[in-house]
């Protein structure tokens, strides 16, 4: 009986600590268009949170965006 209210604690503990995070509010979403390209990529965050990616000018070269 111990055992199994133990159990019951846990699940409800835990369901206090998410339920915050799924009644957040919706997110966000920004445009990235870098100028005079053709086509723009964002790959990641770099962990100074810069985002990074690529992107394509019109006369067809490919530079990295860092």
């Amino acid at each position: 009986m111990r055992q199994q209210l133990k159990l019951y604690l846990l699940a409800f503990s835990f369901v206090l600590g998410v339920t915050p995070k799924a009644l957040a509010e919706d997110p966000t979403f920004t445009t990235i268009d870098f100028p005079d390209a053709s086509k723009t990529l964002a790959l990641d965050i770099n962990p100074r949170g810069d985002i990074v990616g690529n992107y394509d000018l019109v006369d067809a070269t490919t530079t990295a965006i860092c």
